[in-house]
């Protein structure tokens, strides 16, 4: 989910800020941190659970803070969903206007068929996770002996199949984030700014190169 947070973020940055409801460095501050929460939670929640068993306890503690962590998990990737689909309908609209608005810089970049592509190999990434924790959430709460934590096809449906599809969908090549964006976008604006003026330094060559071979005054247009 952590390079899912930054996939959006980067997404963010490709077609203009003005459609998302949070800035693009946001997303991974605020999830990866919640993220980090439910894993303490959960790894906490194990410890002490697993205590309890070794001193013939009871481990009615330890499970609670488990399904809190899980709960924590879900509730934040609900939030995340929400502001995932908020976004690309509003590209998706924006796409049907004449001028959207779409950062400019980023033109070549979303005129590819990869780049259109991408987005739905994400969401299906993003749709398996979600499916999977709530699975998880729900089977502990039924217990270490509840009917989902004894019955393996749960198991290999509901958690192992959805992890294997979202691996094998991000590794299509018009998936892998690195193939589709690379390092061009970067969430830190300043990178942006340096990567674009060295694009407006050889759109500038060209144009004078351009000049020289037709001895004709061209007219260059911003990026």
């Amino acid at each position: 989910m952590a390079a899912l947070y930054c996939i959006l973020a980067k997404l963010v940055i490709v077609y203009g800020e003005r459609y998302s409801i949070l800035k693009p460095a946001r997303y991974t501050q605020i999830f990866v941190a919640s993220d980090f929460l439910s894993l303490v939670l959960q790894g906490g929640g194990g410890g002490v659970a697993a205590t309890a068993v070794s001193g013939s306890g009871s481990t009615h503690l330890g499970t609670n803070i488990m399904i809190a962590g899980l709960g924590l998990q879900v509730a934040s990737m609900t939030i995340f969903i929400v502001l995932w689909l908020v976004f690309f309908w509003r590209v998706y609209k924006a796409s049907k206007l004449a001028e959207p608005g779409f950062d400019p810089r980023f033109e070549h970049l979303r005129s590819t068929s990869v780049m259109k592509l991408f987005p739905l190999y994400a969401s299906v990434a993003v749709i398996c996770v979600y499916v999977r924790s709530i699975y998880r959430v729900v089977e502990l709460s039924e217990g270490w002996t509840g009917h989902l934590m004894v019955t393996e096809p749960y198991f290999l449906v509901l958690d192992g199949a959805m992890m294997t599809i979202t691996g094998i969908v991000m590794s299509f090549p018009g998936a892998y984030p690195g193939i589709v964006v690379g390092r061009e976008v970067s969430i830190k604006k300043k990178n942006n700014e340096g990567v674009f003026s060295g694009v407006e330094k050889n759109t500038e060559m060209s144009s004078d190169l351009g000049e020289f071979l037709q001895g004709s005054t061209v007219h260059r247009g911003s990026l």
